[in-house]
């Protein structure tokens, strides 16, 4: 099937599964169709998934038939969750406030270091097309020179990376992309992550809540995570991003003075 059918016919089962449904006209607006059009994609959806949807007569729109289930969405609640994210920061990509379903604030957008389009622009391309890139970036140690090959664009600690094989020190590292100065593409073969053995092994991380925080906080925090009786919580990661995932949960909380976290000893 066609990416642009399956987005539409995601489009419908988001606005049955999570809302009140759909009008065949909202589904036009979201993808700029004819309401002739649109009327043709429910009619498709109908063809494949019989009594899928019901027509509401009442309040004229589509709702959740007998036999609905979800065939092109997750019926998952975080990811419903990150999906409407996705679809604030499209609009801010877009210029579009039309592809927002709800009314969206994302506070950690805003403190997402600016970044500048020339420095970065052959270092994407590099990952696009993989392709090896020089860098003159700018490291803790100072601004040098840097042969990279990059394989995977990480978001971690609220900013971008690269994830890549630096060709100086012969390791996979990250590169931040507001520490670029300037990028240019390299005729030096590309490597790609088949080696990166931190990137392609999976650890779980375990971590339990901070004994020393008020009893208050910690049902807090149960109710946030859905704590089991021993008041754990893992994560399951790549082992490149380990130091950002222990970065982020065993950070000292400002308000209370502590962590929230700590990590269990079965880690090691």
């Amino acid at each position: 099937m066609k990416s642009d059918m399956s987005m539409r016919f995601a489009f419908i089962e988001s606005r049955v599964y999570w809302g009140n449904g759909f009008t065949a006209q909202q589904l036009a607006t979201a993808f700029g169709l004819s309401r002739p059009h649109a009327q043709t994609v429910i009619d498709r959806y109908n063809q494949l998934h019989p009594n899928a949807l019901w027509f509401d007569a009442k309040r004229r729109r589509q709702v959740a038939g007998p036999d609905f289930r979800p065939n092109y969405i997750r019926a998952t609640t975080t990811p419903f969750l990150d999906h409407l994210r996705g679809q604030a920061m499209m609009a801010h990509y877009l210029e579009n406030a039309d592809l927002i379903d709800v009314p969206f604030e994302d506070v950690e957008r805003l403190l997402i270091p600016r970044l500048q389009r020339h420095p970065l622009q052959k270092a994407l391309q590099g990952l696009y097309e993989q392709k090896t890139v020089v860098l003159h970036y700018r490291a803790k140690t100072g601004a040098n020179l840097r042969e990279i090959s990059p394989h995977h664009l990480v978001f971690a600690s609220n900013r971008y990376h690269l994830r890549a094989f630096c060709h100086m020190t012969r390791y996979f590292l990250d590169f931040s992309l507001s520490r670029i100065l300037y990028s240019e593409l390299s005729t030096t073969p590309w490597v790609s992550a088949r080696d990166d053995e931190k990137w392609n092994e999976f650890v779980t991380l375990c971590f339990r809540l901070n004994p020393d925080l008020s009893q208050e906080t910690q049902e807090a925090l149960r109710c946030d995570f859905g704590l089991n009786q021993d008041d754990s919580f893992s994560v399951s990661c790549r082992k490149a991003v380990t130091l950002y995932v222990r970065r982020s949960l065993l950070a000292v909380d400002e308000q209370l003075k502590m962590p929230r976290w700590i990590e269990r000893a079965d880690n090691d």
